[in-house]
């Protein structure tokens, strides 16, 4: 973010959820028959530094593998593997006393995943109740403002690019014709998001990609490891994390980062993290499936937490000493502060745009749906004006578009 210079056991009531083309929840087997497609794609390190667009994952469906236990997505272009070792993921998350955690497979398997994970479900499958839900909720409404407070900045840093995003969200609807337009445009998806509770059925494309994977980092303020899981078992994992970076105007941008990393390099990590009693954060995706489980550690998650001496967080810091990670801010921000930061972010797309403010007199009282329509409307206007100039240089008759945009001071 800019810086200017659990579910219960208690849980009783079941919910039921979901409406329209996308209301059925299915849960994903681990039995699924293996995919027969080629699993690792060709492509080069990810690098942090800006400029590096952020790849790792691509909520990509899959042809042969969707079906109906299937969220659809697949991690792509990452490093290919040296096989080190050829563990299959339960004997690596094993080696730090972890196990899966199935949840539904409403298009939303990354927040629920996550919350799972970060909740320490003792289930073989979390179960959406109404408590649980809320719970989740908050979380998912807390990490989306997180990406909605970042998103300009990363779109400078092209962490994100919005035109990419847009195909990827709304395949073939025609992007807006400038970055600005577009970062606008994808701004005001991830707020329409943000009200949609995780209890229900989204399309697959609308969630799991990186920016919201960065994002969890950068409110969890510790790693994630996404361990990416073949046909055969087989695992091998990217860490995403977070960083600050400096802006051209000198602002301090504090955002997710994400790189893969080899086996030896996880071994010592996991060794570390055993030996300092730390419970990483993991969540698995399942390549024949298409979808993303929990890790949960059982009793041993309350007995590490509860070890004498410096409090986990600190062991993790020594853990980044110990194997030559970098030691990361602890400090959270408050949610209200983030959520302001992303209000004022969504003014700042509009004046990238060119939208003139009123300096004074009485505003109309816009709510946010209103204004988020109005943002996704004004984010068209530059597609609008380009067509009519190539209109005007192929008929030589100028065609008069004067267009005044003036808007409440939001």
């Amino acid at each position: 973010m800019p810086e200017q210079a659990g579910g219960s056991s208690g849980d009783q009531q079941l919910l039921t959820y979901g409406t329209g083309p996308f209301a059925a929840v299915y849960s994903p087997s681990s039995e699924t028959d293996p995919s027969q497609e080629p699993y690792w794609h060709t492509a080069s390190q990810v690098s942090s530094a800006p400029g590096a667009p952020d790849e790792i994952v691509g909520a990509t469906a899959s042809p042969t593998d969707q079906g109906e236990e299937s969220d659809g997505y697949e991690l792509e272009k990452v490093v290919p593997p040296s096989r080190t070792y050829n563990l299959d993921y339960k004997a690596w998350i094993g080696s730090v006393h972890g196990a899966p955690i199935s949840v539904p497979a409403n298009g939303q398997c990354l927040c629920l995943a996550f919350y799972a994970t970060t909740t320490n479900t003792q289930a073989k499958k979390l179960t959406l109740r109404a408590t649980t839900v809320a719970a989740a909720d908050l979380v998912k409404q807390r990490v989306l403002d997180i990406v909605l407070a970042n998103l300009r900045y990363d779109v400078k840093l092209r962490l994100i690019l919005p035109k990419e995003e847009l195909l990827r969200i709304y395949p073939g609807e025609q992007p807006p014709y400038s970055q600005e337009a577009a970062a606008a445009m994808l701004y005001a998806h991830y707020v329409k998001m943000r009200e949609v509770s995780v209890a229900t059925s989204v399309p697959q494309v609308f969630w799991e990609e990186p920016t919201v994977v960065r994002a969890m980092a950068v409110y969890l303020r510790e790693p994630i490891y996404v361990w990416d899981v073949d046909a055969a078992d087989r695992a091998y994992v990217q860490q995403y994390s977070y960083k600050k970076f400096e802006m051209d105007n000198g602002d301090r941008h504090d955002t997710g980062i994400v790189a893969p990393h080899s086996e030896d390099r996880i071994r010592d990590i996991l060794e570390a993290c055993f030996h300092q009693k730390v419970v990483p954060t993991m969540l698995l995706l399942k390549h024949t499936e298409g979808h993303f489980y929990g890790v949960q550690h059982g009793d041993v998650f309350h007995e590490w937490h509860a070890h004498p001496g410096p409090d986990m967080r600190e062991r993790l810091d020594h853990v980044h000493r110990l194997v030559g990670l970098p030691v990361l801010p602890s400090a959270r921000s408050d949610p209200e502060s983030v959520a302001a930061e992303a209000t004022y972010e969504e003014q700042a797309l509009l004046e990238e745009m060119g939208v003139t403010f009123m300096p004074a007199g009485p505003k109309p009282a816009l709510c946010r749906s209103q204004r988020i329509h109005l943002l996704s409307a004004l984010a068209l206007i530059p597609m609008l004006m380009f067509i009519v100039a190539s209109m005007n240089a192929f008929s030589g008759t100028p065609i008069s578009t004067p267009v005044t945009l003036l808007t409440a001071d939001w």
